[in-house]
């Protein structure tokens, strides 16, 4: 588990403060270990970008009102993520991790 706080710019030119938690299990901890030097580190990074990318495309009035769908959406694109880095193989640490996000609290500055 890892929280991670990330400012995002919404699709309206507002900057958010998300805070996330991330449960993640290691699925394969000999490929973890072999080709992630951090994996923790590179838990929260992917988690970062998912949340920037998702939020980014939205307006502050969506993220406010349709978070449980926004937390659908980023459950989506990681498993994306993680499907298209298992096929190439160019990424063997996202592979490696399975990550859920299961809330994110949000509040705008």
């Amino acid at each position: 588990m890892c929280c991670v706080v990330v400012q995002v710019l919404t699709k309206d030119s507002v900057t958010v403060s998300v805070d996330a938690v991330v449960y993640y299990r290691v699925s394969d901890a000999t490929v973890s270990v072999a080709n992630v030097e951090n994996a923790h580190h590179s838990t929260r990074l992917l988690a970062q970008t998912t949340l920037r990318n998702v939020l980014g495309t939205k307006n502050l009035s969506e993220i406010l009102s349709e978070r449980e769908s926004i937390a659908n959406s980023m459950q989506v694109e990681h498993r994306r993520r993680l499907l298209r880095a298992r096929n190439s193989r160019k990424h063997p640490k996202e592979a490696s991790i399975s990550s859920d996000f299961i809330s994110s609290e949000l509040s705008a500055l």
